[in-house]
């Protein structure tokens, strides 16, 4: 395989206290592992949100587990969906490549990050591909967390202010009323 078209699969963390991965890190690095093929990259990604371990070792950890014996490169510094994505570009500028990204995650919440790569970094939002059928398949949550994930893709697309403060719990209800509120100031 060509470097040049060596894919980059990033897999993107869910808060999880550790200090081993949980139920949702494993499912999502299981469908890293799904999506990956001899010769790409992955790239981990996520910090330490709730737990003293950054979820992007977790997954690390769990993607080795599972047979994954390939590159494997760490973001450990990002705690959103929206640093994320920032954390992708100079990942993506060291690796040198121009082959494509697949981004890795619940479907929803992968919609959600594509969408974000699209408003802040339109280069890098060409070079996305989807997922593989058998990936999303891996990855597809149950009910309540699609709900949430629906919910939290809605308001990251209608409320631009939204994505780059969106979390879950307590801070995710200060952050959802912060935003709407300076939506509606605007518009008066």
């Amino acid at each position: 395989m060509e470097e040049l078209s060596r894919r980059i699969v990033v897999v993107l963390g869910y808060a999880d206290a550790g200090p081993s991965a949980g139920p949702v890190n494993r499912r999502r690095a299981r469908a890293a592992v799904a999506a990956l093929r001899t010769g790409d990259l992955l790239i981990c990604s996520g910090g330490a949100v709730v737990g003293a371990r950054p979820e992007a070792e977790m997954l690390a950890e769990c993607a080795r587990g599972l047979g994954w014996r390939g590159t494997t490169w760490t973001d450990t510094v990002s705690r959103s969906t929206w640093e994320n994505i920032g954390a992708l570009g100079p990942l993506i500028e060291a690796e040198g490549g121009g082959g494509p990204i697949i981004l890795v995650s619940d479907p929803l919440h992968a919609a959600k990050a594509r969408l974000i790569a699209k408003r802040r970094f339109p280069s890098l939002a060409r070079r996305l591909a989807p997922m593989p059928p058998r990936a999303v398949a891996v990855a597809r949550p149950g009910p309540a967390r699609t709900a949430l994930a629906a919910a939290d893709l809605a308001l990251t697309a209608v409320l631009p202010a939204w994505a780059p403060r969106s979390a879950t719990g307590t801070a995710g209800i200060r952050a959802l009323a912060g935003a709407a509120a300076g939506q509606w100031r605007r518009r008066r």
